[in-house]
């Protein structure tokens, strides 16, 4: 989960740091700072979050046992197909989610606990969906994480001797989550950047369908 933390904010630092910047800024006139772009997309990543928090503290132990249900786990990614295959048909403008907007995506971003629901997915198809351009979904998608990962990070280190007794072999694993990450965005932006992210219908079908047979 560190790792899935640095990957993202090394892949979004550029947007990191002009957020900062801008805020920075307008601290002395929070108006002016709220009606900006950099202000209304913090706003907007808050209230994202409030719906996140709150479905993913209640469900999160509630479903942790669907994973062992394969027929759940199967549904929950025809859903996420479904959901990645619609984008085929999102063509939106807007570079700022509305508020309204905002807690739709941080609704889909808290259901994505479930087994089979992928998160990123999930999110960039909504907010696509709800009229918002791929580069922009994208984004929004991968800042909403930040303070998800970042609150699941704390947790894990509330348990320090977990992480220790594992050893070399967690390190090893930290390496490869961190790689297998930044690629992976990297792969991810490509495709929504090119509007192909329905694409991973293709795979996410026949995986859906082989999960379910199990």
């Amino acid at each position: 989960m560190p790792c899935t933390l640095l990957a993202t904010v090394l892949a979004f630092r550029s947007d990191l740091a002009t957020l900062a910047r801008e805020t920075w800024s307008g601290r002395h006139d929070i108006a002016a700072w709220r009606a900006s772009d950099s202000g209304r997309l913090i706003v907007a990543v808050v209230v994202a979050t409030i719906p996140t928090g709150i479905i993913g503290l209640t469900l999160k132990d509630r479903v942790e046992p669907w994973s062992h249900d394969m027929h759940i786990v199967a549904a929950c990614l025809l859903g996420s197909a479904l959901m990645v295959g619609l984008t085929r048909f999102g063509r939106g403008e807007q570079d700022v989610p509305t508020l309204r907007q905002a807690l739709l995506i941080g609704i889909a971003q808290g259901l994505a606990v479930l087994p089979g629901l992928t998160r990123s997915g999930s999110t960039i198809s909504v907010a696509m969906l709800l009229g918002i351009a791929g580069a922009a979904a994208f984004r929004f998608s991968f800042l909403c994480s930040l303070p998800a990962i970042t609150g699941a990070v704390l947790l894990e280190l509330g348990n320090p001797g977990e992480l220790v007794a594992l050893g070399w072999p967690a390190l090893l694993g930290a390496v490869v989550a961190f790689v297998s990450g930044a690629a992976s965005l990297l792969l991810l932006r490509g495709l929504v950047h090119r509007g192909n992210l329905y694409v991973f219908a293709f795979y996410l079908v026949p995986l859906a369908i082989w999960v379910f047979f199990l």
